[in-house]
């Protein structure tokens, strides 16, 4: 399944500076084929002019205190539609906290530590085939998984420290991370069988990397109808689906104004454009988008509007920022509705369910839950 490369045109390995060189060379060799071939400009023609975005706040999660307190950087996903709530933290170093789906918390599971059942400072979370909860731990390369009722099952050793992940209806999961290796390196997605082996790596055209700008090989993933994937970059409105042999199935360039492709400058590495947070494909087929953008509103002259904003930006969640939701028919190739939001989402906890990290007037932080639906009314 790997879209492995042959040695790179017979050269001896000669360091890694020579290496990356070859991978961009080999894969320029091919490039333009592939994307002649798969590419295809997704418009805003108003093939669906009654087709609204409605966007519901529908749960707070999080006390402010005791054994439901949401502390620092926290993750969340949920069960269909937002059924149960689960939660990460890094102030919670291996509990999973489990709330129901007002947001009141009901239990934690885990506990921190290196043994089966067992975790640190773990993300992302997400929910899996049968209901299973997948925890993910980076530093240590690898993931927990528990089944429906929260008991624990396995963990799997992975071959990177993930960025993002995807479980799929087969137990596979989806990665993306790198994988210094002569026949990987350059390829950013990666697929895991359920029995903790590494098939497919793929994921980029040109196997460009760049070590001083980390969004250039950054994916966000999500699964794809017939078993293939999602993949969004970052720091332009580009979306492809690739099967898991390697096959570059669709590439997905959306018009707009609003977002422009834009490169990290390392002499300003704060400087940052629009970005793309999340993706996923609902039951229909159709594929959401969740951006962060800038709020046009904010004053540079003025570090935060209100107490809340800095407490906001301190926590990870900027107030200069606001988000925008779109869907598109990748079939017709059409986004059919579009809709910006105050709140800066950190990303979808299940389908049709968005988060945002909030704090009250106290300063107690807690995540705002969103459920979102296509309309054509």
């Amino acid at each position: 399944m790997t879209q492995t490369r042959r040695p790179l045109l017979g050269l001896p390995d000669k360091g890694p500076r020579q290496l990356v060189l070859s991978v961009l060379l080999l894969s320029a060799l091919t490039a333009g084929r592939v994307h002649s071939q798969q590419s295809a400009q997704v418009t805003r023609e108003t093939s669906c002019p009654n087709c609204r975005i409605i966007a519901t706040r529908v749960a707070a999660v999080g006390d402010k205190d005791g054994p439901g307190s949401i502390g620092a950087a926290p993750w969340l996903a949920c069960r269909k539609r937002g059924q149960q709530f689960a939660a990460v933290t890094m102030s919670r170093p291996g509990e999973v906290l489990l709330f129901d789906h007002l947001g009141r918390f009901q239990r934690s599971v885990g506990r921190a530590g290196e043994g089966p059942g067992e975790f640190r400072v773990a993300f992302p979370l997400k929910f899996g085939p049968g209901d299973s909860l997948w925890v993910f731990q980076p530093s240590a390369r690898r993931v927990t998984v528990f089944d429906s009722t929260l008991k624990y099952v396995r963990t799997l050793t992975l071959p990177t420290s993930p960025a993002a992940a995807a479980p799929f209806a087969n137990g596979a999961v989806v990665l993306q991370g790198s994988i210094p290796t002569r026949d990987r390196i350059g390829l950013p997605i990666h697929v895991l069988s359920s029995a903790g082996v590494l098939g497919g790596s793929f994921g980029s055209t040109t196997g460009e990397m760049r070590p001083d700008d980390p969004f250039v090989s950054a994916r966000r993933l999500a699964p794809a109808s017939d078993g293939r994937v999602w993949s969004a970059r970052l720091t332009e409105y580009t979306i492809e689906r690739w099967d898991t042999a390697g096959t570059l199935d669709l590439r997905l360039l959306v018009e707009t104004t609003w977002f422009k492709p834009w490169r990290r400058d390392p002499s300003n590495p704060k400087a940052t454009g629009p970005m793309i947070i999340d993706v996923q494909e609902d039951a229909s087929g159709l594929l959401w988008v969740l951006h962060s953008v800038r709020d046009p509103s904010f004053d540079d002259g003025r570090k935060s509007k209100t107490a809340q904003s800095q407490r906001r930006s301190s926590s990870g969640t900027s107030a200069e920022y606001d988000s925008v939701l779109e869907v598109i028919d990748p079939g017709r190739r059409v986004v059919l509705a579009s809709v910006r939001l105050e709140p800066n989402m950190r990303g979808f906890a299940c389908e049709g369910i968005t988060y945002a990290y909030e704090e009250d007037e106290a300063g107690y932080p807690f995540l705002e839950v969103w459920s979102f639906s296509l309309t054509a009314r």
